[in-house]
């Protein structure tokens, strides 16, 4: 045999061999028996959800029943607690009627603790008189969004879905249904707001398109305050400021209940609210008989405040922001800070008394859009008619009063309306007060400060005018 023939033969019995062992494995493969396959998911039992029609469970924040009346769920303590139908059917349709666990512990070491001791719930399910089964939910499993899970009848432990705790471990107000909060369709259809309490500095304003306040006639400040002072919103289209403060009212939203039906309100400190927001509005019809009133009470030291709404007893919880927004207001910022917007066709006459001398400008066409003035029987020219509204204009707050500050007359400046149904008379009195501000009351209410400097010019233009 030549070295070439030899080399195939052996070739040839190696590749026999390695057959024969493929052969002989293949064949012990199939001696073994098959090992049991890992089901995919575990049944804990199969119960006819149909047939439920009792609900008992107990967790950290609720002990107590469900019972199913004619198609609804009734809280058997009390059948005129609100019950939330979506909470109720959730818990039977996904948890009920599917329950199977990812895994099953059997024979579970006593010494192991899976949360059983002091359960996060313990549901009982009935068909009439009939328990159909009691489940219980353990602890959490660390990093796996799965639970520890046992029933009644069964020593085996499972481990199940978050769904389990999500849909079951509950406190009392998840079953109220949603509050009906106000929710206020514009900002336009606000009328009034007014917000008072402990610390909280006054604020009370009012939208009357026939703002007793707004010379200017045609609705351009129909917005004005009556707390803390009595002046015009300065709400025009080229300062959003007012609009956006007017938003936080047109809603009222939560961050939690806390309870249903409390009793006494004393504990939330709401029996004596430390502050009160009321809101009067109009519907899109153009009805204005509603309003809503929210009360504050203590905050909690997680920085959240008790409310209430006058028409419900449930007690919730506010954020500080949601609070601050709506309390804590610059007033002086959104006023309009000239004493009058002088329209004058809209005066009678303006009169100005500064130490012995007055300057007495009378509307002698007051029945007319156009007015004709005259000072001190003289017929004022346009230019002069203008130059008066001008210099008024240029009489703007430059601040908020001290309380109880007061000082001696400087200027009196009196006006008078035609129509005295839609607007205000009105009486400015300015004060020496400090070298750099004077003191400024209208209609004997001592609100707010002025730069002298501007008070001075204007007495300066005044010497002009004979």
């Amino acid at each position: 045999m030549n070295k070439k023939n030899v080399i195939l033969v052996s070739a040839l019995a190696v590749f026999a061999a390695a057959l024969g062992a493929l052969y002989l494995f293949v064949l012990n493969k199939q001696k073994q028996p098959e090992e049991e396959k890992k089901p995919d998911y575990y049944t804990i039992r199969e119960i006819n959800t149909e047939s439920i029609d009792r609900i008992t469970l107990k967790t950290e924040g609720f002990d107590g029943g469900f019972r199913l009346k004619d198609g609804t769920w009734i809280n058997e303590e009390d059948e005129s607690f609100p019950v939330k139908q979506e909470t109720m059917n959730l818990m039977v349709s996904i948890v009920l009627a599917h329950l199977n666990a990812f895994e099953k512990v059997e024979n579970p070491p006593a010494s192991e603790d899976f949360g059983f001791t002091n359960p996060s719930a313990v549901l009982t399910a009935y068909a009439g008189s009939n328990s159909l089964l009691t489940l219980k939910i353990g602890k959490a499993i660390p990093t796996r969004d799965r639970y520890y899970a046992m029933v009644d009848g069964d020593e085996s432990i499972y481990i199940v879905s978050d769904n389990y705790y999500k849909y079951i471990v509950k406190d009392r107000t998840d079953f109220l249904v949603d509050i009906n909060m106000p929710a206020i369709e514009d900002r336009d259809l606000l009328r009034e707001i007014s917000v008072s309490g402990e610390g909280i500095t006054p604020f009370h304003v009012v939208y009357d398109a026939a703002n007793p306040y707004d010379y200017s006639e045609n609705g351009m400040y129909g917005w004005y305050f009556e707390a803390p002072f009595t002046s015009c919103v300065n709400a025009n289209i080229y300062d959003d400021a007012w609009f956006e403060k007017l938003e936080y009212f047109t809603f009222v939203s939560y961050d939690k209940l806390v309870a249903y039906r409390p009793g006494s309100y004393g504990k939330y400190g709401l029996d004596n609210p430390r502050a009160t927001i009321y809101v009067r509005y109009a519907d899109k019809y153009g009805r204005e008989d509603y309003s809503y009133k929210l009360f504050l009470g203590n905050k909690t030291e997680d920085g959240f405040y008790y409310a209430r709404l006058e028409s419900l007893e449930w007690v919730f919880l506010i954020g500080a922001d949601k609070v601050a927004l709506r309390t804590e207001t610059d007033a002086f910022s959104l006023c309009y800070k000239t004493v009058f917007f002088p329209k004058d066709s809209a005066l009678d006459s303006i009169k100005i008394t500064a130490g012995s001398k007055t300057w007495d400008f009378v509307n002698t066409h007051a029945d007319s859009e156009i007015a004709v003035y005259t000072l001190n029987g003289r017929k004022l020219s346009d230019s002069e008619l203008s130059k008066l509204g001008n210099e008024i204009l240029t009489l703007k707050y430059s601040g908020m009063a001290p309380e109880d500050a007061t000082g001696d007359v400087i200027m009196t400046i009196n006006t008078s309306v035609a129509d005295k149904e839609k607007l205000k008379d009105l009486e400015i009195v300015f004060h020496k007060y400090t070298d750099s501000v004077h003191l400024v009351t209208v209609n004997g209410i001592t609100e707010f400060t002025m730069d002298v400097r501007q008070v001075d010019a204007f007495l300066a233009w005044l010497e002009t005018m004979k």
